[in-house]
């Protein structure tokens, strides 16, 4: 019965913003001035999904130079874990080369981009994670980073979990039909929290197209990265509300109530 009455609500992502807690969110979340049932506000478990070129030479060059992350002795060692998430949290890779799919009939190409299998983010570290090769044939392929963001953004959203993208920015050409600023707005208008790290140093020059730019370049800075995606994934909730998905998008939420609607649509 309560499976059944929460697949008739809404998830939406909520942010805790002070200690303090009411003893039950009702009337917290608010459409216009009314408020709206909220049947529960929960920590779930989170989902993090990365997007990278499928070629790993420059997070490899920036984090693994001596290439020990591929030996026998570091399969077997405490640094496969070295920088890694909370327990309950896993890690994707969408990769920005999709497959194109034509529908003659309906004259119509759709375009799917692979990913991978999901991994423990508590159990294997980030930099182990985020050098991976990829398996498949890539290197003629043109990249779609941009697009493969919004499409990260879209299922990260789609499964009812704290999250979070994180776009590894390359030195390769960007062949997406969309633009960064439109689908960093994108992903804020639905809720799903963006992470932008640069593995060649700070990116000042692309502020204005993505906003901050984190440094991972080194271990140190990739640690400090690591701590704010951590931090943000710890403070984020899903409330279950009752309306529609469209209007959950737009709520808001009662200062008082110690928690914020992350989505933007509307704003």
């Amino acid at each position: 019965m309560a499976d059944t009455a929460k697949s008739e609500l809404t998830p939406i992502l909520l942010t805790q913003t002070s200690a303090e807690q009411p003893a039950s969110f009702e009337n917290c979340l608010l459409s216009g001035q009314q408020p709206v049932r909220t049947a529960a506000v929960e920590k779930p478990s989170a989902i993090v999904i990365f997007v990278r070129d499928p070629d790993a030479s420059e997070a490899i060059h920036a984090l693994d130079p001596t290439r020990q992350m591929r030996s026998g002795f570091f399969s077997q060692s405490s640094a496969l874990r070295s920088i890694a998430l909370d327990i309950g949290t896993s890690m994707r890779m969408l990769w920005p080369i999709p497959k194109r799919f034509v529908e003659p009939q309906r004259q119509r190409t759709a375009l799917l981009f692979d990913a991978s299998v999901d991994a423990s983010a508590s159990t294997l570290g980030l930099p182990w994670f985020v050098t991976r090769e990829y398996s498949g044939r890539y290197v003629d392929e043109p990249r779609m980073f941009v697009d493969a963001v919004a499409v990260a953004g879209l299922r990260a959203m789609s499964e009812s979990r704290r999250r979070a993208v994180v776009l590894i920015l390359s030195s390769h050409s960007d062949r997406s039909a969309n633009d960064p600023r439109s689908v960093r707005r994108y992903l804020a208008d639905i809720g799903v929290p963006l992470f932008v790290w640069s593995l060649s140093g700070p990116r000042p020059d692309l502020a204005e197209s993505w906003g901050e730019v984190e440094d991972v370049s080194s271990t140190a800075g990739l640690r400090a990265a690591a701590e704010r995606l951590r931090a943000n994934l710890n403070l984020q909730r899903i409330a279950w509300v009752d309306v529609d998905p469209l209007t959950a998008l737009r709520l808001r939420a009662d200062p008082r109530c110690g928690m914020a609607a992350v989505a933007r649509l509307g704003m």
